[in-house]
C-alpha cells in the first residue's frame, strides 16, 4: 500500500493492511501484527459462535413420523420428569415459533411440519441418563414400534446382552 493510499484513519489506528478474503470477510491487520476479521453476512456466518440446536421432546405414547408437531405437547429437557421413561426428540428450526404459558410445563406450536422432517430420535431413560437408540429410531420410523412399547424393545435388548 503506497503512502498516498494511507488515510489519517489508518495512521491513527496503526492499520498496516485492509483486504477482503475469499468469503468477502473484511480482514484488518495492525502494525503490531494483530488481525481482526469482520464477517460478511452473505458468507454464511453471521456470528463467530455456532448457534445451539433447539430440541424439544414428545413424550406421547403414540406418535408417527407423519403426524404434525402441532398435535403434541413439546417438552424441554428440563420438563421431562421421572414419570417419562421414553420420548421422541425433535430438532426445531429457528423459524418455528413456540408458545408457552407460565402455568404449563410444555410448549405448543401452530406449525404443521411433520415429525419426520425434524430429525426425530427415539430416546429412553436408563439409570438416570437419556439414551438415543438408532435401532429403536429406525424401528419407530418404519412403524414397527410405538413409544409406549419402547420398554419391550429395551427389555429384549438387555436380555440378549445377558445371553
Amino acid at each position: 500500500m503506497s503512502e498516498k493510499e494511507r488515510s489519517p484513519f489508518m495512521e491513527e489506528f496503526k492499520i498496516k493492511e485492509i483486504h477482503y478474503d475469499e468469503n468477502k470477510d473484511l480482514i484488518i491487520t495492525t502494525e503490531d501484527g494483530k488481525v481482526f476479521k469482520f464477517i460478511c453476512p452473505e458468507s454464511g456466518e453471521t456470528d463467530t459462535k455456532k448457534k445451539r440446536k433447539r430440541y424439544r421432546y414428545i413424550a406421547s405414547g403414540e406418535c408417527h413420523i407423519s403426524d404434525p408437531i402441532s398435535d403434541f405437547r413439546l417438552l424441554s429437557k428440563q420438563a421431562l420428569s421421572d414419570v417419562n421413561d421414553h420420548c421422541i426428540r425433535i430438532e426445531l428450526p429457528d423459524y418455528i415459533k413456540l408458545t408457552k404459558y407460565e402455568w404449563n410445563d410444555y410448549s405448543t406450536t401452530k406449525s404443521n411440519i411433520k415429525i419426520g422432517n425434524l430429525n426425530p430420535k427415539a430416546m429412553y431413560l436408563s439409570y438416570g441418563d437419556w439414551i438415543i437408540d438408532e435401532d429403536l429410531t429406525e424401528m419407530w420410523k418404519k412403524g414397527k414400534i410405538q413409544p409406549c412399547n419402547f420398554y419391550v424393545y429395551i427389555k429384549e435388548k438387555l436380555k440378549n446382552r445377558e445371553d
